[in-house]
């Protein structure tokens, strides 16, 4: 679109407009076009990107493609002024490393004063590939309750303890994970859950490995998830390069009882209960985890790796300088996924709503608002980020907080999208069976912060002139989902876009026929108008980490 014609646009919706009605100005019809965006999207599921996997010549020259639509824009590469990493132009560049369950070789032994104890593995332990780091050591085995470290909650297992050059021995889940909404989010899970949060802790105070069990309450859930765990072992596994976190490995429950015993379940029962009471009676007590003592127990472990994979992967970060002299110093960050399945038993998966989808409404808010920047720029600054490998388990984001190119704390709102073409299914078992919600041509899901409230007020004022009907989800944390979980876990505010789920989800049959171009055009529009008013507002929500919990939100899943 030439300059004289956007110039026209505004000038004709000043007439008509307040000034203060950015939103209409942005989401202009002639601004984000439907063609455009099909034509963004129809090229990136072609077989020359090979389906676009992390690291591989497909995705490269997917990227590639991006970058020549950011290059027809007003956009430069980010500069950086808190630079860990290295920024190759407009590229992030980082390695990721994987391997296959069988090229992964294990032992491990519990040794009981003169007693040792071997453990037989994928029968009394299982290892999934979680840490490049490779171990041959015997080590003290100390217990650290739930190898939690979670201040908000006044909740510290690990305090002064010294775990240095020792393996740990947790629960698995959380403390009071099945009581009511009184203590760490009750029943909704939180981030301390996950298996990355716990190694990471555990490696930042030198322990070696972690290795969890399940407790008395949640066997069923341990192995339910070690089940869905087992049947994913005959992929390539991946990993960020040197990743600060420790091996993780699963005990069976039978073998941890036959190690541990009554002391353990003993020491369950009487410190779930002891918590239980101090949290009823509304003290202001650190709460923490009196352990049982098991220092009689040692540990060998050994773990090796052969045949590994380093592939080298790409974020695409594109930059707009905000106007504000102040406010300019602060970013909003519109973000999308680019990388997909690749080619499996000789099938392409091209991943059109998954997630070519959010790519290309993401080229088109930044072209439509780097267009408007001559004469209507936003405040704040804006970076347009692609990241690479969220398939791999979200590693281009992780990367990218763990090595950021700006300050962290300068970094206001995450806007993240991810599979938004469709007219799907909000009900979690449309996985499996064919299932449409009523109305779903004209539905969208926004997950959000439940620490920045105003968030869902902002949304809803950007949708005034779109008319999509807006289905909200404020959460306390995101334990997984798509690249938003790495920016929220860290206190920066985030709003998540999605359309629901399908059976063709990461199959060859997830195909650009079956995009809602109309409806993806109307959204990559909302994105558009609600990114600009976070850019462009002089005052914007901010994360409160003293709520804790979250109202429900506006649909069944």
């Amino acid at each position: 679109m030439n300059l004289t014609s956007v110039i026209n646009t505004i000038l004709i919706l000043f007439l008509f407009l307040d000034m203060s009605a950015d939103t209409q100005i942005v989401s202009s019809d002639s601004l984000i076009q439907k063609e455009q965006i099909r034509q963004d999207l129809e090229e990136l599921v072609k077989m020359k990107y090979e389906g676009r996997e992390a690291g591989t010549p497909g995705g490269i020259r997917a990227g590639e493609y991006i970058l020549h639509r950011l290059k027809q824009f007003k956009l430069s590469p980010v500069s950086g002024t808190d630079q860990k990493s290295t920024l190759n132009g407009w590229f992030q560049e980082f390695k990721i490393i994987g391997t296959r369950h069988q090229d992964v070789t294990t032992s491990i032994g519990i040794r009981k004063g003169n007693s040792l104890f071997e453990a037989l593995p994928y029968s009394d332990y299982y290892y999934f590939f979680n840490s490049d780091k490779k171990l041959n050591l015997d080590a003290p085995l100390i217990f650290t309750g739930y190898a939690i470290s979670a201040p908000e909650y006044r909740y510290d297992d690990l305090g002064n303890r010294d775990i240095e050059g020792k393996i740990v021995l947790a629960w698995y889940g959380e403390p009071l994970e099945n009581d009511s909404l009184i203590f760490f989010n009750g029943i909704h899970q939180t981030k301390y859950l996950l298996e990355y949060w716990k190694a990471r802790s555990i490696a930042a105070r030198g322990g070696k490995a972690l290795i969890l069990m399940a407790t008395p309450d949640n066997e069923e859930k341990y192995d339910s998830f070690l089940k869905r765990r087992r049947v994913q072992t005959e992929r390539l596994r991946f990993v960020l390069k040197e990743d600060s976190v420790v091996p993780v490995i699963y005990l069976s429950t039978e073998f941890a009882e036959s190690l541990f015993g009554d002391n353990l379940i003993r020491n369950f029962y009487n410190e779930s209960q002891r918590i239980r009471d101090i949290v009823a009676s509304d003290g202001n007590e650190q709460i923490h985890w009196n352990l049982a003592d098991i220092s009689d127990f040692e540990a060998e472990l050994q773990i090796d790796y052969q045949n590994q994979v380093v592939r080298d992967c790409r974020n695409i970060l594109a930059f707009l300088p905000g106007s504000h002299p102040e406010l300019s110093k602060e970013y909003i960050l519109v973000g999308a996924h680019y990388d997909h399945e690749g080619i499996q038993g000789g099938k392409l998966f091209p991943g059109a709503d998954d997630n070519a989808s959010g790519v290309s409404a993401n080229l088109n808010v930044a072209g439509a608002i780097s267009d408007l920047s001559e004469n209507y720029p936003p405040e704040r600054s804006m970076i347009f980020a692609f990241w690479d490998s969220e398939e791999k388990g979200t590693l281009g984001t992780s990367y990218f907080v763990n090595n950021p190119p700006v300050k962290l704390n300068q970094i206001k709102a995450v806007f993240n999208m991810d599979m938004i073409g469709r007219d799907a299914s909000f009900n979690f078992a449309a996985l499996r069976q064919p299932m449409r919600d009523d109305g779903a041509e004209n539905k969208v899901m926004l997950f959000y912060s439940a620490q920045a409230e105003n968030l869902r007020k902002l949304a809803e004022q950007a949708n005034e002139e779109i008319g999509l009907q807006l289905l909200f989800d404020p959460n306390v944390f995101f334990t997984s989902g798509s690249d938003h979980v790495n920016f929220h876990s860290l206190g920066i505010p985030v709003v998540y876009y999605f359309t629901g789920f399908h059976t063709d989800y990461t199959s060859p049959e997830d195909t650009a026929d079956k995009i809602n171009f109309e409806k993806l055009t109307r959204i990559t529009r909302h994105i558009a108008s609600f990114s600009h008013l976070m850019a462009s507002r002089q005052e914007i929500p901010e994360f409160n980490k003293h709520v804790l919990t979250a109202p429900e939100g506006d649909f069944s899943r």
